[in-house]
């Protein structure tokens, strides 16, 4: 029976809405896949990051666990199963092992399968070498597990600085509006004594306009006085 395990990131749930949360489901089982063109037992595990990324810390992951150098991934170099053919893995056999890994994308996720065969048409499987199937998934789960939990908070640190700064562009933003506000004002307080000053300066032109009004014509009645008097 396939054993499926739900991993459910709980802090990223409380930073990212419900509707997003879905794409988060890390999905782990044990089953079959085609290799060969037989069914061949194997750890299967569905995983949000990149394909390449996972590609490149399973093979550090499986360097440091079972000591052994996975093939496939390089310069000019990613074939969709990486392998060590002939290697000798104490924590699975005496035996020298073909140890492989299929690691594609689908369906926007990435679909990694373990499987490890100790000869021709022999693969560990949980019947037939129940414990060295067993160590194999445990590491294997231990992989996921510290893989992804650093992969979520990598995401979570970079969304947290993201959200850091658009807040602070925010503060900014509502302070220039702050600052135009008191500005625009200052300015409306300026307009309104400028057009008091503007409104006393245009009844002084007016006044200014009726005595030159009156002086004009005081200097024609005057004028017209002069030239009778001389006739």
């Amino acid at each position: 029976m396939k054993k499926i395990i739900s991993l459910l990131i709980i802090t990223i749930g409380q930073l990212i809405p419900m509707g997003l949360l879905a794409q988060t489901t890390f999905d782990f089982q044990t089953g079959t896949l085609d290799y060969d063109g037989e069914q061949r037992p194997c750890i299967t595990i569905r995983l949000e990051p990149e394909t390449k990324e996972v590609k490149k810390a399973w093979e550090d992951f499986v360097k440091k666990e079972y000591k052994i150098k996975l093939r496939g991934l390089g310069f000019l170099v990613n074939k969709d199963v990486l392998s060590a053919e002939k290697v000798t893995v104490k924590a699975l056999s005496d035996k020298a092992v073909d140890f492989r890994t299929k690691i594609v994308e689908e369906n926007d996720h990435t679909l990694m399968q373990v499987f490890v065969s100790l000869g021709y048409d022999i693969y560990l499987g949980p019947d037939n070498y129940p414990m060295a199937f067993q160590d194999l998934k445990n590491r294997t789960w231990d992989f996921a597990k510290s893989y992804l939990n650093e992969y979520y908070n990598k995401q979570i640190k970079a969304v947290s600085e993201s959200l850091k700064d658009l807040n602070k562009e925010q503060t900014d933003i509502r302070d220039d509006i702050a600052d135009n506000e008191k500005e625009i004002e200052k300015l409306q307080k300026e307009n309104e004594e400028l057009a008091k000053e503007l409104r006393e300066l245009n009844e002084d032109l007016q006044n200014k306009r009726l005595e030159l009004n009156r002086a004009e014509a005081a200097k024609r009645a005057f004028e017209r006085k002069i030239v009778a008097e001389r006739n």
